[in-house]
Protein backbone atom coordinates (compact mmCIF):
# COMPACT_ATOMS: atom_id res chain seq x y z
CA UNK A 1 0.00 0.00 0.00
CA UNK A 2 2.73 2.22 0.57
CA UNK A 3 4.46 1.61 -2.62
CA UNK A 4 1.06 2.23 -4.37
CA UNK A 5 0.48 5.60 -2.46
CA UNK A 6 4.62 6.63 -3.38
CA UNK A 7 4.11 5.94 -7.00
CA UNK A 8 0.25 8.12 -6.66
CA UNK A 9 1.53 10.66 -5.27
CA UNK A 10 5.45 11.26 -6.89
CA UNK A 11 3.59 11.04 -10.17
CA UNK A 12 1.06 14.07 -8.84
CA UNK A 13 4.75 15.69 -7.63
CA UNK A 14 3.55 15.82 -3.91
CA UNK A 15 5.91 16.52 -1.53
CA UNK A 16 5.04 14.43 0.93
CA UNK A 17 5.44 11.10 -1.62
CA UNK A 18 7.75 9.52 0.50
CA UNK A 19 5.84 8.99 3.65
CA UNK A 20 7.66 7.35 6.36
CA UNK A 21 4.68 5.34 7.59
CA UNK A 22 5.49 2.03 6.53
CA UNK A 23 3.38 -1.05 7.96
CA UNK A 24 4.10 -4.69 7.88
CA UNK A 25 2.88 -6.78 5.88
CA UNK A 26 0.90 -9.90 5.53
CA UNK A 27 3.59 -12.14 5.88
CA UNK A 28 5.33 -10.71 8.53
CA UNK A 29 1.71 -10.69 10.44
CA UNK A 30 1.46 -14.58 10.03
CA UNK A 31 4.71 -14.89 11.33
CA UNK A 32 4.52 -12.86 14.36
CA UNK A 33 1.39 -14.66 15.28
CA UNK A 34 2.92 -17.76 14.81
CA UNK A 35 5.75 -16.82 17.15
CA UNK A 36 3.11 -15.58 19.53
CA UNK A 37 1.53 -19.44 19.31
CA UNK A 38 4.57 -20.63 20.13
CA UNK A 39 5.45 -18.84 22.91
CA UNK A 40 2.45 -20.70 24.78
CA UNK A 41 -1.24 -19.07 25.61
CA UNK A 42 -1.45 -18.16 28.96
CA UNK A 43 -3.33 -20.46 30.88
CA UNK A 44 -5.92 -18.66 31.61
CA UNK A 45 -6.92 -17.25 28.33
CA UNK A 46 -6.57 -21.64 27.35
CA UNK A 47 -9.04 -22.17 30.19
CA UNK A 48 -11.65 -19.17 29.19
CA UNK A 49 -12.23 -20.34 25.45
CA UNK A 50 -12.47 -24.20 27.05
CA UNK A 51 -15.43 -22.93 28.88
CA UNK A 52 -16.97 -21.23 25.94
CA UNK A 53 -16.55 -24.36 23.17
CA UNK A 54 -17.45 -27.12 25.70
CA UNK A 55 -20.60 -25.26 26.65
CA UNK A 56 -23.64 -24.16 24.55
CA UNK A 57 -25.28 -24.55 21.21
CA UNK A 58 -25.79 -22.71 17.94
CA UNK A 59 -29.66 -22.23 17.64
CA UNK A 60 -31.60 -25.67 18.04
CA UNK A 61 -32.48 -27.46 15.07
CA UNK A 62 -35.22 -28.72 13.85
CA UNK A 63 -34.12 -31.94 12.02
CA UNK A 64 -30.95 -34.06 12.84
CA UNK A 65 -29.17 -35.81 10.27
CA UNK A 66 -25.82 -36.29 8.89
CA UNK A 67 -26.11 -35.75 5.76
CA UNK A 68 -24.17 -32.22 5.21
CA UNK A 69 -25.65 -29.04 3.65
CA UNK A 70 -24.15 -28.63 0.96
CA UNK A 71 -25.06 -25.26 -1.25
CA UNK A 72 -28.26 -27.62 -2.99
CA UNK A 73 -29.99 -27.61 0.69
CA UNK A 74 -29.21 -23.94 1.75
CA UNK A 75 -31.63 -21.15 1.14
CA UNK A 76 -31.36 -18.07 2.09
CA UNK A 77 -34.22 -15.33 3.88
CA UNK A 78 -33.45 -11.52 3.91
CA UNK A 79 -35.74 -8.78 5.85
CA UNK A 80 -35.17 -5.28 6.86
CA UNK A 81 -35.16 -4.81 10.32
CA UNK A 82 -35.54 -1.48 10.50
CA UNK A 83 -36.27 0.96 7.82
CA UNK A 84 -35.67 5.32 7.60
CA UNK A 85 -33.01 7.36 9.08
CA UNK A 86 -34.96 7.89 12.33
CA UNK A 87 -34.95 4.47 13.31
CA UNK A 88 -31.16 3.67 13.13
CA UNK A 89 -30.82 6.69 14.94
CA UNK A 90 -32.78 5.60 17.69
CA UNK A 91 -30.51 2.42 17.70
CA UNK A 92 -27.18 4.37 18.07
CA UNK A 93 -28.64 6.73 20.56
CA UNK A 94 -30.09 4.44 22.75
CA UNK A 95 -26.55 1.77 22.02
CA UNK A 96 -24.79 5.09 23.37
CA UNK A 97 -26.77 5.90 26.25
CA UNK A 98 -25.87 2.07 27.70
CA UNK A 99 -22.25 2.31 26.48
CA UNK A 100 -21.81 -0.09 24.11
CA UNK A 101 -21.88 -0.38 20.11
CA UNK A 102 -24.82 -1.21 18.17
CA UNK A 103 -23.82 -4.97 18.08
CA UNK A 104 -24.32 -5.20 21.64
CA UNK A 105 -27.67 -4.17 21.55
CA UNK A 106 -28.10 -6.96 18.44
CA UNK A 107 -26.88 -9.23 19.91
CA UNK A 108 -28.67 -9.05 22.83
CA UNK A 109 -32.27 -8.44 21.11
CA UNK A 110 -30.85 -11.81 19.47
CA UNK A 111 -29.82 -13.61 22.56
CA UNK A 112 -33.94 -12.79 23.39
CA UNK A 113 -35.06 -14.19 20.19
CA UNK A 114 -33.11 -17.63 20.57
CA UNK A 115 -35.24 -18.09 24.19
CA UNK A 116 -38.07 -16.81 23.06
CA UNK A 117 -38.41 -19.30 19.69
CA UNK A 118 -36.75 -22.55 21.21
CA UNK A 119 -36.57 -21.64 24.99
CA UNK A 120 -32.45 -21.31 24.33
CA UNK A 121 -30.71 -19.38 27.30
CA UNK A 122 -27.11 -21.08 26.81
CA UNK A 123 -26.56 -19.43 22.74
CA UNK A 124 -22.88 -20.38 21.06
CA UNK A 125 -22.30 -18.85 17.56
CA UNK A 126 -18.92 -17.59 16.33
CA UNK A 127 -18.32 -13.80 15.73
CA UNK A 128 -16.60 -12.65 12.40
CA UNK A 129 -13.40 -10.21 13.26
CA UNK A 130 -11.43 -8.26 11.45
CA UNK A 131 -8.61 -9.18 12.75
CA UNK A 132 -6.19 -6.67 12.70
CA UNK A 133 -5.33 -6.44 15.98
CA UNK A 134 -2.26 -4.16 17.16
CA UNK A 135 -1.16 -6.21 20.70
CA UNK A 136 1.08 -8.21 18.69
CA UNK A 137 4.37 -6.76 19.10
CA UNK A 138 6.10 -4.99 16.14
CA UNK A 139 3.10 -5.42 13.87
CA UNK A 140 1.16 -2.91 12.18
CA UNK A 141 -1.08 -3.47 9.66
CA UNK A 142 -3.98 -0.72 9.26
CA UNK A 143 -2.01 0.12 6.13
CA UNK A 144 -1.72 -3.09 4.68
CA UNK A 145 -4.01 -4.54 1.78
CA UNK A 146 -5.93 -7.69 2.64
CA UNK A 147 -8.74 -8.70 4.23
CA UNK A 148 -7.68 -10.00 7.74
CA UNK A 149 -10.91 -11.68 8.83
CA UNK A 150 -11.50 -14.71 11.20
CA UNK A 151 -14.50 -15.56 13.47
CA UNK A 152 -14.22 -16.47 17.44
CA UNK A 153 -16.89 -17.86 19.65
CA UNK A 154 -19.05 -16.01 21.94
CA UNK A 155 -20.73 -17.51 24.59
CA UNK A 156 -24.25 -16.01 25.87
CA UNK A 157 -25.48 -17.65 29.03
CA UNK A 158 -27.80 -15.89 30.82
CA UNK A 159 -31.04 -16.73 33.03
CA UNK A 160 -34.62 -16.59 32.42
CA UNK A 161 -34.41 -13.69 34.51
CA UNK A 162 -32.88 -11.62 32.34
CA UNK A 163 -34.13 -13.09 28.83
CA UNK A 164 -37.60 -12.37 30.21
CA UNK A 165 -36.84 -9.18 31.88
CA UNK A 166 -36.25 -5.32 31.49
CA UNK A 167 -33.48 -4.88 27.73
CA UNK A 168 -31.13 -3.19 30.00
CA UNK A 169 -30.52 -6.25 31.99
CA UNK A 170 -29.36 -8.70 29.42
CA UNK A 171 -27.84 -5.69 27.43
CA UNK A 172 -25.33 -5.74 30.69
CA UNK A 173 -24.42 -8.94 30.66
CA UNK A 174 -24.05 -9.11 27.16
CA UNK A 175 -21.84 -6.14 27.52
CA UNK A 176 -19.65 -8.09 29.95
CA UNK A 177 -19.41 -10.78 27.93
CA UNK A 178 -17.96 -8.92 25.28
CA UNK A 179 -15.82 -7.00 27.08
CA UNK A 180 -14.17 -9.75 28.81
CA UNK A 181 -13.09 -11.81 25.22
CA UNK A 182 -9.09 -11.90 25.88
CA UNK A 183 -6.96 -10.38 23.29
CA UNK A 184 -10.10 -9.89 20.54
CA UNK A 185 -10.26 -13.45 19.92
CA UNK A 186 -6.91 -13.99 18.82
CA UNK A 187 -6.33 -16.51 21.55
CA UNK A 188 -8.73 -18.78 20.45
CA UNK A 189 -7.46 -18.31 16.93
CA UNK A 190 -4.04 -19.45 18.12
CA UNK A 191 -5.33 -22.06 20.01
CA UNK A 192 -7.88 -23.79 17.34
CA UNK A 193 -5.68 -23.38 14.03
CA UNK A 194 -2.27 -22.75 15.04
CA UNK A 195 -0.95 -24.74 18.20
CA UNK A 196 -2.41 -28.13 17.43
CA UNK A 197 0.56 -27.66 14.41
CA UNK A 198 3.05 -26.78 16.68
CA UNK A 199 2.38 -28.96 19.43
CA UNK A 200 0.45 -31.93 18.20
CA UNK A 201 0.28 -33.52 21.81
CA UNK A 202 -1.84 -30.51 23.21
CA UNK A 203 -5.33 -31.43 23.67
CA UNK A 204 -7.74 -29.97 21.33
CA UNK A 205 -9.72 -27.39 21.18
CA UNK A 206 -12.68 -28.47 20.00
CA UNK A 207 -15.33 -26.35 18.57
CA UNK A 208 -18.38 -27.35 17.20
CA UNK A 209 -20.67 -24.38 16.76
CA UNK A 210 -22.52 -24.37 13.75
CA UNK A 211 -23.75 -20.37 13.70
CA UNK A 212 -21.94 -17.37 12.03
CA UNK A 213 -22.84 -14.10 12.96
CA UNK A 214 -21.26 -10.88 10.78
CA UNK A 215 -21.89 -7.20 11.72
CA UNK A 216 -21.23 -4.65 9.80
CA UNK A 217 -21.56 -1.30 9.51
CA UNK A 218 -20.58 1.81 6.91
CA UNK A 219 -19.10 3.47 9.71
CA UNK A 220 -16.15 0.71 10.03
CA UNK A 221 -16.31 -0.24 6.64
CA UNK A 222 -12.48 1.59 6.71
CA UNK A 223 -11.52 -1.53 8.65
CA UNK A 224 -11.12 -3.55 5.02
CA UNK A 225 -9.83 0.01 3.35
CA UNK A 226 -12.70 0.88 1.99
CA UNK A 227 -12.92 -1.78 -0.45
CA UNK A 228 -15.41 -3.76 1.47
CA UNK A 229 -19.07 -4.72 -0.17
CA UNK A 230 -21.37 -6.51 1.62
CA UNK A 231 -21.15 -10.51 0.34
CA UNK A 232 -24.43 -10.77 -1.68
CA UNK A 233 -23.13 -14.38 -2.99
CA UNK A 234 -23.51 -17.52 -0.90
CA UNK A 235 -20.94 -18.15 1.70
CA UNK A 236 -18.09 -20.21 -0.86
CA UNK A 237 -16.23 -23.18 1.32
CA UNK A 238 -17.68 -21.92 4.64
CA UNK A 239 -20.58 -25.26 3.15
CA UNK A 240 -18.02 -27.31 2.01
CA UNK A 241 -18.31 -31.00 2.63
CA UNK A 242 -14.37 -31.20 4.26
CA UNK A 243 -14.12 -27.94 6.02
CA UNK A 244 -14.51 -28.44 10.17
CA UNK A 245 -15.90 -25.06 10.53
CA UNK A 246 -18.92 -24.80 7.71
CA UNK A 247 -21.69 -23.30 9.72
CA UNK A 248 -25.72 -24.44 9.43
CA UNK A 249 -26.96 -20.90 10.04
CA UNK A 250 -25.02 -17.94 8.98
CA UNK A 251 -26.67 -14.39 9.96
CA UNK A 252 -25.12 -10.95 8.21
CA UNK A 253 -26.66 -8.29 9.85
CA UNK A 254 -25.58 -4.78 7.84
CA UNK A 255 -26.14 -1.19 9.48
CA UNK A 256 -26.29 1.49 6.82
CA UNK A 257 -27.86 5.57 7.52
CA UNK A 258 -31.21 4.57 6.72
CA UNK A 259 -31.76 0.97 7.22
CA UNK A 260 -30.61 -2.62 9.39
CA UNK A 261 -30.88 -5.57 7.54
CA UNK A 262 -30.12 -8.98 8.59
CA UNK A 263 -29.60 -12.00 6.00
CA UNK A 264 -30.05 -15.36 7.02
CA UNK A 265 -28.31 -18.27 5.26
CA UNK A 266 -29.51 -21.96 6.16
CA UNK A 267 -29.46 -25.23 5.87
CA UNK A 268 -33.09 -26.02 4.99
CA UNK A 269 -31.66 -30.08 6.14
CA UNK A 270 -31.24 -28.86 9.65
CA UNK A 271 -34.04 -25.93 9.97
CA UNK A 272 -37.19 -25.08 8.61
CA UNK A 273 -38.21 -21.83 7.06
CA UNK A 274 -40.79 -21.04 9.50
CA UNK A 275 -38.14 -21.15 11.81
CA UNK A 276 -35.89 -19.25 10.15
CA UNK A 277 -38.78 -16.96 9.00
CA UNK A 278 -40.33 -16.34 12.48
CA UNK A 279 -36.41 -15.95 13.66
CA UNK A 280 -36.51 -12.89 11.60
CA UNK A 281 -39.77 -11.63 12.57
CA UNK A 282 -39.27 -11.90 16.52
CA UNK A 283 -35.92 -9.85 15.75
CA UNK A 284 -37.23 -7.41 14.28
CA UNK A 285 -39.89 -6.77 16.56
CA UNK A 286 -37.81 -7.46 19.71
CA UNK A 287 -35.44 -4.76 18.32
CA UNK A 288 -38.14 -1.90 17.25
CA UNK A 289 -39.56 -2.18 20.81
CA UNK A 290 -36.34 -2.38 22.43
CA UNK A 291 -35.65 1.19 20.43
CA UNK A 292 -38.75 2.53 20.76
CA UNK A 293 -39.69 1.91 24.40
CA UNK A 294 -36.67 3.18 25.63
CA UNK A 295 -36.24 6.14 23.98
CA UNK A 296 -39.54 7.08 24.96
CA UNK A 297 -38.58 6.60 28.52
CA UNK A 298 -35.13 8.58 28.28
CA UNK A 299 -36.86 11.66 26.76
CA UNK A 300 -39.70 11.58 29.32
CA UNK A 301 -36.58 11.55 32.19
CA UNK A 302 -34.54 13.82 30.58
CA UNK A 303 -37.65 16.52 29.81
CA UNK A 304 -39.23 17.22 32.85
CA UNK A 305 -39.62 15.51 36.52
CA UNK A 306 -42.74 14.96 35.90
CA UNK A 307 -43.19 11.47 36.31
CA UNK A 308 -46.25 11.66 34.39
CA UNK A 309 -45.34 12.39 31.00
Amino acid sequence: MDDLRQLLLSDLEEDDAQGDEIGSSYREWCEALTQYAASGITAEAEAYWRDVVEGGGALQTDRDTEEWPLHRHMATITFDLLEGTEPVKQLKTFAAAQQTSPLGVILAVLSRTCFDLKEQSDLLLHLMSYQRESFLPNIAIYRTIGFFAGAYPVRICTGKKELVGDIETLLEYVKLTLRDIPNEGMDYFALRHIVPELHPEAKPLIDGSRMLFHYQSEETAWQADDFYEPLTLPYGNTNALDNPSAYWLNMTAFLKRDRLSLTCYYSTLHYEEQTVTGLVHRFATHLRQCIEVNSLTTIAQGASGDENL
